[in-house]
């Protein structure tokens, strides 16, 4: 027995559905997503680029996957400095300058939950030290386990770089 045409757009339409469950499932931030190398290991980067996205960062995330992380992109060169507001898992953070070469390393921990907010901005802030114009979050001691020091250079693709809302 062939379905009629109302069955056969009931079940099309489920597994549409049941597809993007799968996708947000693998994408729970929802940014654009690239494949970036960096020190010679490919990994998968969320990619913020908005002021609204910047704050949300990792905000609320239990994990981070171990060859995953974000890249915050902005228009310019200055120092930079985040913060571990409502984040649950520590992160490193690499800062790169507007040529990619990172140029410093952080290891980042998370605040305990119901620390203030001025002791997260005053205790938990990381400063780049250096002019920054990008950032890359991982989970904690993913550049050193990569062996990924100051010097190494990541391309940041010019489409990725037209990206920056800021």
């Amino acid at each position: 027995m062939i379905p009629d045409r109302f069955t056969r757009r009931a079940a099309l339409a489920a597994l549409a559905l049941a597809a993007l469950a799968g996708c947000a499932g693998s994408n729970p931030g929802g940014l654009p997503r690239r494949t970036f190398t960096i020190g010679g290991h490919d990994v998968e980067l969320e990619i913020a680029a908005t002021d609204p996205e910047r704050s949300r960062g990792f905000m609320f995330r239990e994990s981070i996957p171990e060859d995953e992380g974000m890249l915050f992109l902005f228009s310019h060169e200055e120092e930079r400095s985040f913060w571990m507001m409502n984040c649950l898992t520590d992160m490193s953070i690499a800062y790169l300058d507007a040529s990619g070469k990172i140029v410093s390393l952080a290891e980042m921990k998370h605040p305990e939950p119901g620390t203030p907010e001025g002791v997260i901005t005053a205790k938990y802030s990381y400063p780049s030290n250096y002019p920054a114009q990008f950032a890359i979050e991982m989970r904690a001691g993913w550049f050193r386990d990569h062996g990924v020091k100051p010097g190494t250079v990541v391309e940041i693709p010019r489409d990725v770089r037209a990206m920056t809302q800021d």
